[in-house]
């Protein structure tokens, strides 16, 4: 059997296989109900498909345990996981493909469920086979330990075959964060807080369990569903549920750091990195300064120390970006911030501390008051966005749902690209 080679886990990289594009004339609580059609029919079209295939229906609840029970074993090139994917799953709609490998929709015979699955090919020219065997390996077990955080991506199981490897992951259909926030904008508070929340819960837990997740950025992280148009809400036909709900995916940077222990390998998106990460001597700390230029991005809609919109920051040169990081003013008085609140804008600036030493930790911004206010609690959160939804939205100064833009409707289904 050929040897594994590993790859970026971006095993959640499926997203939305279909997306409802309303015409421009349309009304927006028509097209709500049109989506939610939409939906329903091409839900009915899978159960068809796997008909077809010999799967036989599930009626039971989908409440089995999220990585199912494998043994991983192990010979002098790599990691073996076991064969049997395709008697398992039916290949569905391709998602995507790139360098390391493709994402496809996959229909599980015996739930009757769809999943997200990344295909990797276990040849790559130029890749020493038993270091990037490694790499997935750690990949995976540390996805496995995390699995008891529901803000994870629920990992179903990893599988092998002679030519490739089979990842096996919850498929979430409502876009990257990143697309979301390029097209929503800036968010409400209380969308903030929920998004901040989910993303926080799982970093914390990585921080109790000595892993550096060492890639925040929005690019890392998935609605679970499309979050659509807040009038959805208020048409009651619709039943159309508002809540921001995250997934946080690849964990491809990661690594296993020990209290104290400071890293060297520099992992990481540029825009988003701490200032120590720059100097390659980081630790557990520059997860928090990417949250908190995540935090700024949500609020006002751009990232800190640049100026312009976020469209122009992407494009800036490498040395910008480092300058920036290292000794831009951080203005939260600024166009944007006035109707911010100031526990929002102390969280901001606690995590935007360049000295690591005392920059807020995740344990303490956990505790923050911002947080404890706004969305400490997931049932909290979601009551916090329907009393704003109801109460303080109306049709007149909506803007539109960011999948239905001109440039939405795609952006659903080429999310992945960013994980690839």
């Amino acid at each position: 059997m050929a040897p594994l080679l590993p790859c970026t886990y971006n095993a959640q990289l499926a997203l939305q296989r279909t997306t409802y594009r309303p015409s421009p004339q349309s009304d927006r609580s028509s097209s709500c109900l049109k989506a939610r059609d939409h939906h329903r029919q091409q839900r009915r079209l899978s159960a068809a498909q796997l008909q077809s295939t010999g799967v036989p229906p599930s009626t039971a609840a989908d409440t089995a345990p999220a990585v199912e029970a494998q043994q991983d074993a192990f010979d002098g090139t790599g990691i073996i996981w076991p064969s049997g994917f395709r008697e398992r799953f039916v290949f569905g709609e391709q998602l995507g493909k790139g360098s390391f490998g493709t994402v496809s929709v996959a229909f599980d015979r015996k739930t009757a469920r769809e999943r997200a699955v990344k295909v990797i090919p276990k040849q790559r020219k130029n890749v020493p086979a038993t270091k990037l065997a490694e790499k997935i390996r750690l990949e995976v077990e540390i996805l496995k330990e995390l699995q008891d955080r529901p803000e994870v991506v629920k990992l179903y199981g990893v599988y092998q075959d002679d030519q490739s490897v089979f990842i096996v992951t919850e498929l979430c259909r409502g876009g990257s964060l990143e697309e979301f926030l390029l097209n929503q904008g800036a968010l409400t508070e209380m969308e903030t807080a929920k998004v901040m929340r989910d993303i926080l819960a799982a970093i914390r837990k990585c921080h109790a369990s000595n892993i550096c997740y060492a890639d925040v950025k929005p690019a890392n992280f998935l609605l679970k569903n499309v979050y659509p148009d807040a009038r959805c809400l208020i048409d009651s036909k619709s039943q159309t549920d508002r809540t921001l709900e995250v997934r946080v995916v690849d964990f491809g940077g990661c690594q296993r750091v020990r209290p104290g222990e400071r890293l060297e390998k520099r992992t990481g998106t540029p825009l988003y990195m701490a200032p120590e990460s720059f100097m390659s001597y980081f630790g557990q700390e520059c997860d928090m300064w990417a949250l908190g230029m995540l935090l700024h991005q949500m609020l006002v809609g751009r990232l800190p120390f640049w100026g312009g919109r976020m469209g122009q920051q992407r494009r800036l040169s490498p040395i910008e970006v480092m300058q920036g990081i290292l000794g831009g003013d951080l203005d939260l008085e600024a166009s944007g911030w006035e109707q911010v609140s100031a526990d929002a804008k102390d969280l901001v600036k606690r995590l935007l501390d360049r000295d690591h030493k005392t920059r807020i930790t995740a344990e303490e911004a956990w505790q923050h008051p911002w947080l404890q206010e706004n969305c400490h609690e997931e049932e909290g959160c979601d009551l916090a966005n329907e009393l704003y939804e109801m109460s303080a939205l109306s049709p007149a100064n909506t803007p539109p749902a960011w999948h239905e833009t001109p440039a939405g409707s795609h952006l659903v289904r080429n999310a992945w690209a960013h994980h690839l």
